[in-house]
């Protein structure tokens, strides 16, 4: 099982999770420092390029995981809100959720693979709030997208009401403890499951 995303891939890499009733072990895809905002057809960043050349390592009809928008949320939500270049939250996170779903979707078409989409890491106090209403977006954005599966779990790495991170989880303070593949197994499984379940959407 292949684990696109920025460093956030990195400490699931290489731990085993049992998936379709088999081990696999979990290929980390390193696109470092790509925001969703990136992969726009009209940017012509050096990590847009860079995240495709990775993608062409993968086999066809591969199942790839894809963990991509912290940065979006750390960085580029605020800037763009900041500098008024959208009237809401919403808005802003809707443009993004419409260039990852596309990008997604454009990889599945070309290459054929199975696809996963992992949600972004509440980790940090300070953009937790964002990380979450972002989350909730694209939970609904790929359940409602055909070919798109949404790995249900985020809430499980909280506590509080949803306002802490779980010490379980707790980690160099920027990513997820490597502990939480086992929570990630679990949510593949009931996707898997799902996934079976409603054939025509693969």
């Amino acid at each position: 099982i292949y684990l696109a995303g920025d460093s956030h891939c990195i400490t699931p890499a290489w731990r085993s999770v049992q998936y379709k009733g088999v081990s696999h072990v979990i290929h980390p895809l390193l696109s470092t420092g790509t925001k969703i905002w990136h992969l726009r057809p009209e940017a012509k960043f050096f990590t847009k390029e860079n995240f495709y050349n990775v993608m062409k390592k993968v086999p066809r009809k591969a199942t790839v995981i894809f963990v991509f928008g912290e940065i979006d949320c750390r960085e580029a939500l605020p800037v763009c809100l900041a500098k008024c270049r959208y009237d809401s939250m919403e808005e802003a996170i809707n443009r993004l959720l419409e260039i990852y779903t596309q990008v997604l979707i454009g990889l599945k078409r070309k290459y054929k693979f199975t696809i996963y989409v992992h949600p972004v890491p509440p980790i940090l106090d300070l953009t937790r709030q964002t990380v979450m209403k972002f989350n909730k977006a694209l939970k609904s954005k790929v359940e409602a997208t055909s070919g798109l599966h949404w790995l249900d779990f985020v809430d499980e790495l909280l506590c509080d009401h949803g306002t802490m991170l779980d010490s379980r989880f707790e980690f160099d303070g920027t990513h997820l403890h490597p502990c939480y593949v086992e929570t990630l197994e679990k949510a593949l499984s009931e996707a898997q499951e799902k996934r079976a379940s409603s054939s025509p959407r693969k």
